[in-house]
């Protein structure tokens, strides 16, 4: 058990990731934009579609069903762009990511 915590606790320790398909929208300023969430984790996502963002922009994503989460774009690349979110997602919630339109679209990968 002490292993694991010190794991988790190190600067290197990356949780997994759901590889999903799932459609979102994003708030940028006083206007929502149409992403796609490739991926999802308890403190952050994927979203694909993200030619209009820049890192260090704050933004609000939104899954369906009111699943809503204010997060900070961390980096952009290839069309993609990850984002911190807060609050974390709760295990259950990530647990029932098909409830929010997801699909899973492959095993869950670690983040980079």
């Amino acid at each position: 058990m002490a292993q694991l915590i010190a794991e988790q606790e190190s600067e290197h320790y990356r949780p997994l990731r759901l590889t999903v398909s799932c459609p979102g929208q994003l708030l940028l300023g006083a206007r929502w934009v149409k992403v796609d969430v490739t991926s999802l984790s308890r403190d952050g996502a994927t979203i694909a579609n993200a030619g209009l963002v820049n890192v260090g922009d704050r933004i609000d994503l939104a899954l369906r069903d009111g699943l809503q989460r204010s997060g900070i774009i961390r980096w952009v690349r290839r069309g993609e762009a990850g984002v911190d979110l807060r609050p974390s997602f709760a295990v259950p919630e990530l647990e029932s990511v098909r409830h929010f339109g997801c699909r899973l679209s492959g095993r869950p990968q670690p983040t980079d």
